[in-house]
């Protein structure tokens, strides 16, 4: 195995991994940066909901939904850095802050897995389990 001095490589004395508090505070950083971009394109495109997604690892949440097994593959909205311009879909938001999913699942896991965008033109057609 090559080590550090043999590739002529050195660290910094000085390295320590970044605190929680500051992981979390580059988190909320970037959740500002986020509404600021829903709010701006939910404005210049006139959507009515824009939602934010992230693995549940990364948010701390836990509960009934989880297992050991699943708890890596899993993501939910991001309450805090979702915007609902229209009142009369506000339950849809609501279900999907109740509901995470899984590897495979919805139109937000395909997005995840892929790694590309993807797009629904009536989101309100699936189902809560779509």
């Amino acid at each position: 195995m090559p080590t550090l001095h043999a590739g002529h490589l050195r660290s910094s004395q000085n390295f320590s991994p970044p605190t929680v508090k500051a992981c979390d505070e580059l988190y909320q950083a970037a959740l500002s940066k986020i509404v600021e971009v829903l709010i701006s394109v939910c404005k210049i495109h006139r959507l009515p909901l824009a939602l934010t997604w992230a693995p549940c690892h990364q948010q701390g949440k836990g509960g009934c939904h989880h297992s050991d097994e699943t708890y890596a593959c899993c993501v939910s909205t991001v309450d805090s850095a979702c915007l609902v311009s229209d009142l009369e879909i506000l339950g849809f938001h609501e279900a999907c802050s109740e509901h995470h999913l899984f590897r495979g699942q919805g139109i937000v896991r395909t997005a995840f897995t892929t790694n590309k965008p993807c797009f629904a033109t009536e989101i309100t057609a699936f189902s809560k389990t779509e």
